[in-house]
């Protein structure tokens, strides 16, 4: 069972104003859950208020996850309880969680093999929830708003697709907008895999807008090696651009990491600029 907005196709039209709330939804398929199908300036649907448990069938990957979205504008998913879990036996996993979708207090129990909660060219952006990865991850999120969001990782990181363990990346992107990794609080409980570095950079452009990744608290229970907390690699400004790290908190990942750069970012932590490898205090 899933559920659809619009009709599909080229007939949908735009869609406007429609809102699933205060609903119990058990739901078994392939795939996902939401569809909007609404064309360019579909606007306001929001999934609120919902209890959800859904399951993904057979051994396909699920690229758009439980929502996907391709022009609809201000989709917010508010206050639901979501469950997700694969069926028995299966190998198949999500590769984003949703796509382009909005995701405020929640609470997330994603039971299922994921690459991200939002990756590529999604625009998916999550605050305020409780998410609680219980199943293999490659990586939490590559986007430009995750802000105030409680995580807990009881699975292993770079699993999926067998990807360097982050928690966080831009990889071979131009960014388009400022980012904010803000305010979070998160657990690593792997037992087998740690991330190398929780924010990495690789192959990008920051294009002169704000790079904030302040007052994170990310403590690992398992593993005691001092670790890196931001890796910059083959960035390809011309310019030195400017990075935020502020008031984060971490038990080992306290270094900062710049490799082959066409010109190093600067890194200001707490009001000193680094742009040379460096361990915090």
């Amino acid at each position: 069972m899933n559920f659809s907005f619009g009709n599909g196709g080229s007939s949908s039209g735009i869609i406007k104003n429609i809102s699933f709330s205060y609903n119990t939804v058990n739901s078994e398929s392939i795939g996902t859950i939401f569809t909007c199908y609404g064309e360019e300036g579909s606007e306001n649907i929001s999934i609120n208020n919902n209890t959800i448990k859904w399951k993904h069938l057979g051994n396909d990957i699920s690229y758009s996850g439980i929502i996907t979205n391709d022009y609809t504008t201000n989709l917010k998913v508010a206050n639901n309880q979501i469950e997700c879990t694969s069926q028995e036996g299966s190998t198949g996993y999500l590769y984003n969680f949703a796509k382009n979708a909005e995701f405020y207090d929640n609470i997330l129990n994603i039971n299922l093999g994921l690459a991200s909660l939002s990756s590529d060219n999604s625009t998916s952006i999550f605050k305020n929830n409780i998410i609680n990865f219980n199943s293999d991850i490659d990586f939490i999120y590559e986007g430009y708003e995750f802000t105030n969001n409680t995580v807990n990782i009881n699975g292993e990181i770079g699993i999926i697709n067998n990807t360097t363990p982050v928690l966080f990346r831009f990889y071979g992107k131009t960014i388009n907008k400022d980012v904010k990794i803000i305010d979070n609080t998160i657990s690593i409980n792997s037992t087998n895999t740690c991330p190398t570095s929780i924010f990495f950079m690789f192959n990008s452009y920051i294009n002169n807008y704000n790079i904030n990744f302040s007052n994170n608290i990310i403590n690992s229970t398992t593993e005691t090696n001092t670790k890196v907390l931001i890796h910059l690699q083959y960035m390809n400004d011309l310019v030195s651009q400017k990075i935020y790290l502020n008031n984060n908190i971490s038990n080992i990942f306290k270094q900062i990491y710049f490799l082959n750069n066409k010109m190093n970012p600067t890194v200001i932590v707490n009001g000193k600029e680094i742009n040379t490898n460096t361990t915090l205090e």
